[in-house]
C-alpha cells in the first residue's frame, strides 16, 4: 500500500483521473518494469491534480483580492491571507516540476523567493499604470506569491493597520494585478503541459529531452527530488538556524518570515516530493519506490522504499513538533530545529546514496536560475 499524506493539492472535490497502468506485480511477472508507465503514473495521478488544485487555489486568491481591494478591512485581510497560505501551500507541492528550462521561467513567475522589496515600493512609488499586463512584464521577484505575501502581511503591524494601507488606490491596484497575473501563470502552466498547449507531458513521458533516452525524465526527475532535498535541508533550514553556516541562529534568512508559513512550506515541499517518489496515492500507481522495489534494493534488512517513507513521515512529525513560526524557533527552541536538521538530513543522504546507486541516477544538480 502507497504510504503517503493527503496533501492539499490531492483533497480538492470534483477532480478525477482514470489511470490505466502495469501494476508492480505484473511488471515483476513480466520481468520489466516499464519505465513510461512509472512516468505516465507521475503525470497523472501527481502533475495534473496537482497543477489542477494550484489553478483552482489561485482563482480562490484571486476573488479573495478582489473581495478586499472593494472592502479593506481586517475580515477580508484574514480571509485573503487564508487564501494565500492554502495557494503557497499546493504550490509547493508541485514546485518540483521545473523539467527544462522554459518550466523554470514558468515556475519563476509564480514564485521566486525572496520578493525584491525594492523593486516592489519603486511600482507603488512610481506612475506607471498597475495593469496584468504590466505586472507580467517586470521581474520575477516582483510578483507572485512572495510578492503577495510582502503586500498583505506585516510582522510589525496590527490587521487594522495592514489594511489601512490599502488606502493607497496603487497599493490596491498592485494586489489586483499580481492575483490576476498569477492565475495567469497558473493556467499557462497547466496548458504547457496538457494536449491544448504544448503537450509537454507527452515528452516527459516519452523522454523525447536531448538524447531522446528514457533515462532522461527519471534522471531529471530524481536530480529535482535531489535538489528539493538540499534546499530545503540548507538553505531554507540549516542557513536560518546557523548550523549549514556555523553561527549563531539567522533568523533574518528565513524564507517567508511575513506570513510565518516557512515551515508549512517545507512541509508541503515534501509532501509533493514523497508523493513524486512513490508515484501518487492509488493502489496501482508506479512511482520510483516501485522501480526500488523491482530491483530488490534494500536498506538494513528491509526495502529501501520502506526505509525512505519512514524517513519522509520522520521529517513531518519533527516539523509538527515545532508550535512556533520558522523565524522564532530557530532562536528559541534550538533543540527540536536541530532535530529536524538531523531528519531531513538522514533523508537526503539515503535518498541521494542508497537511491541514485540503485537506479544509476547521474547528479545533475541546478541552482536557482532565471530572471530578476
Amino acid at each position: 500500500m502507497k504510504r503517503l499524506w493527503i496533501g492539499v493539492m490531492l483533497i480538492v472535490s470534483g477532480i478525477g483521473f482514470a489511470v490505466h497502468l502495469v501494476s508492480d506485480t505484473a511488471a515483476k511477472a513480466q520481468g520489466t518494469f516499464d519505465r513510461r508507465d512509472m512516468l505516465s503514473s507521475i503525470v497523472e495521478n501527481v502533475i495534473v491534480p496537482g497543477q489542477t488544485a494550484f489553478m483552482a487555489a489561485s482563482a480562490e486568491l484571486q476573488a479573495a483580492a478582489d473581495e478586499f481591494a472593494a472592502s479593506p478591512n481586517a475580515g477580508n485581510l484574514a480571509a485573503l491571507q487564508l487564501a494565500w497560505r492554502q495557494a503557497s501551500n499546493v504550490w509547493q507541492e508541485i514546485a518540483i516540476f521545473a523539467m527544462d528550462l522554459r518550466l523554470t521561467a514558468m515556475h519563476n513567475q509564480i514564485s521566486k523567493p525572496p520578493a525584491n522589496i525594492k523593486f516592489i515600493e519603486d511600482i507603488l512609488q512610481g506612475d506607471d499604470e498597475i495593469t496584468e499586463a504590466y505586472i507580467h512584464g517586470v521581474g520575477s521577484t516582483s510578483k507572485g506569491l512572495p510578492a503577495i505575501e510582502y503586500l498583505i502581511f506585516s510582522t510589525d503591524s496590527t490587521a487594522e493597520e495592514t489594511a489601512a494601507t490599502f488606502a493607497d488606490p496603487r497599493r490596491r491596484q498592485y494586489l489586483l494585478a499580481l492575483a490576476a497575473n498569477l492565475r495567469r501563470n497558473a493556467n499557462d502552466l497547466r496548458r504547457y503541459w496538457s494536449e491544448s498547449g504544448r503537450h509537454y507531458a507527452k515528452t516527459f513521458i516519452q523522454a523525447n529531452q536531448e538524447g531522446g533516452q528514457l533515462q532522461g525524465s527519471i534522471n531529471m526527475l530524481a536530480n529535482r527530488i535531489f535538489y528539493h532535498l538540499e534546499d530545503n535541508l540548507q538553505m531554507r533550514l540549516g542557513h536560518p538556524a546557523g548550523i549549514a553556516l556555523g553561527s549563531e541562529p539567522r533568523p533574518d534568512l528565513v524564507e517567508s518570515p511575513r506570513s510565518g508559513q516557512s515551515l508549512q512550506h517545507i512541509a508541503h515541499n515534501l509532501m509533493g516530493l514523497q508523493n513524486t517518489f512513490n508515484g501518487g496515492q492509488l493502489e496501482n500507481s508506479l512511482g520510483f519506490d516501485d522501480y526500488l522495489d523491482f530491483l530488490g534494493a534494500e536498506f538494513e534488512g528491509r526495502p529501501l522504499s520502506e526505509a525512505i517513507n519512514a524517513r519522509f513521515q520522520a521529517v513531518i512529525q519533527a516539523i509538527d513538533s515545532i508550535e512556533q513560526p520558522l523565524h522564532t524557533a530557530v532562536v528559541e527552541s534550538p533543540a527540536k530545529i536541530a532535530s529536524l536538521y538531523e531528519a531531513m538530513r538522514q533523508l537526503l543522504i539515503l535518498i541521494r546514496t542508497d537511491m541514485k546507486s540503485h537506479l544509476s541516477i547521474l547528479v545533475t544538480l541546478s541552482d536557482r536560475d532565471g530572471d530578476q
